[in-house]
């Protein structure tokens, strides 16, 4: 005859579900995969966000979308603690304008919903990498 386990306390069941609700929160948030944005959603994705954000401007067909796969596995890795938002330039000019952006890929790093470190063209996965912990230790997940 097994023994069954003790109730638990109402205040240990509290604290169980806030945090799930806290876990799925961050997941909504920083999903395990890419974000688009246009710009009739940039504000909300980009601006607004007070997260980590990787913003990146791309043209569909620039032989450097091979940026592609390294953003959707970085979204999976960060899943939780940063935002990864993809903009297409010819789709949302005003986005990319206001950024200055003249070369894709273009990607801007944000803190707190400003703009606070940007690279344009090949740039390795690591270093990406390397930018994303940055605004995540430098700037926290909200």
């Amino acid at each position: 005859p097994g023994e069954e386990p003790a109730p638990r306390q109402p205040m240990e069941r509290t604290l169980e579900m806030r945090k799930v609700k806290e876990l799925l929160d961050l997941q909504t948030l920083y999903p395990g995969r890419p974000v688009n944005a246009t710009d009739a959603t940039f504000q909300r994705e980009v601006a607004d966000f007070k997260g980590p954000v990787l913003a990146e401007f791309f043209a569909p067909g620039e032989g450097l979308r091979n940026l592609e796969p390294v953003l959707d596995e970085l979204a999976e890795t960060f899943k939780g603690q940063a935002r990864i938002v993809k903009i297409n330039v010819d789709n949302s000019p005003a986005s990319a304008s206001r950024h200055g952006v003249r070369g894709v890929p273009a990607m801007f790093f944000y803190r707190r919903g400003v703009a606070v470190d940007q690279a344009v063209g090949a740039v390795p996965k690591s270093e990406i990498e390397r930018r994303i912990r940055a605004i995540i230790q430098d700037g926290g997940a909200q």
